[in-house]
């Protein structure tokens, strides 16, 4: 089944703290601080404007490793796969992999 997230929201799929990123960096254990490690599965359109007359475009793309609060994110299970629904606004941080650049 595809998930296809409205406005302003992403869907991920929380990672284990010891998984590595592509570029070999380790992702660190955030557990302790409340905060979960995910990966974008899909992102919604944007958000409206507060004027209404555009979407505001989302920062977060797929495959971004995200760090977002433990208990802010909804849960959703499809297919036996669990996922984390929650607005972009509400995403800690996007972690990138600076070795290399």
């Amino acid at each position: 089944m595809k998930l296809t997230p409205i406005e302003d929201r992403v869907v991920m799929q929380a990672v284990d703290a010891a998984d590595m990123t592509s570029g070999g960096v380790i992702l660190p254990d955030m557990d302790q601080q409340g905060s979960i490690i995910a990966k974008v599965i899909a992102v919604g359109p944007g958000r409206p404007s507060f004027a209404g007359d555009k979407i505001v475009p989302m920062v977060t793309k797929v495959n971004d490793i995200v760090a977002l609060p433990k208990f802010g994110a909804q849960k959703v299970d499809v297919d036996g796969e669990d996922y984390l629904v929650i607005k972009e606004s509400e995403i800690l941080t996007i972690m990138e992999d600076t070795n290399g650049k």
